[in-house]
């Protein structure tokens, strides 16, 4: 499955540069679109042991997860260097519901004269309607349907021009997302805070248009 979409996104970026009139590349008045991702697996494993004078008791769980994170990234450069880049983050984990962020960003890529790549950083701000983890059992922590989880966003990386139209694109981003919920029941009110801050590479292609 996850070769089938790794391939899908490989053929539509090739495709868009197929036809491409890409203009000088990180210019005033370019466009840039990017697909990134991650995918890899993880292992989930507890243990759980009860002794008393009158009986024993253990288990034992151990499970694998295979997971894969894709991010659309268009960006519109409106000064030498300078661009906007809405982004548009799918997570899929096995046996969880997917779920989906939507950020804002801005973004400076460092054209060197002469050279093929390109460094660039990056900051912004969204929101998710889960924590993009898998955690607790290894089911997705998702919130709710709600998109209720601000995400503050950074990245710095470089880009690798390949062609005039196609470039390989790495980065190692920071994402800190929080989460805030109060409840009520019979009188006793209850408040809970949450904060994660993950730091991950990501990987992927950009056709310069």
């Amino acid at each position: 499955m996850l070769r089938s979409i790794i391939s899908l996104v490989l053929f539509v970026l090739f495709s868009f540069a197929a036809f491409a009139q890409p203009q000088k590349p990180f210019t005033k008045g370019s466009w840039e679109l990017d697909l990134s991702g991650s995918f890899g697996s993880y292992n989930y494993s507890s243990t759980y042991e009860s002794i008393s004078p009158y009986s024993n008791y253990s288990t034992n769980h151990d499970e694998s997860y295979g997971y894969f994170q894709l991010a659309a990234i268009p960006a519109v450069y409106v000064a030498d260097g300078l661009s906007i880049e809405p982004e548009i983050n799918c997570f899929i984990i096995k046996k969880s519901a997917p779920a989906f962020a939507f950020l804002g960003n801005l973004a400076y890529t460092f054209r060197i004269k002469n050279q093929r790549f390109a460094p660039f950083v990056r900051a912004g701000y969204g929101i998710s309607n889960a924590f993009q983890f898998p955690i607790q059992n290894g089911i997705l922590a998702r919130i709710s349907d709600k998109f209720d989880i601000p995400i503050i966003n950074a990245g710095v990386g470089l880009k690798f021009l390949l062609t005039d139209a196609v470039a390989f694109r790495t980065e190692l981003n920071y994402r800190r997302l929080s989460f805030s919920d109060e409840s009520s029941y019979y009188g006793y009110t209850s408040k809970s805070s949450t904060k994660y801050n993950f730091i991950s590479v990501l990987l992927g292609f950009s056709v310069l248009l």
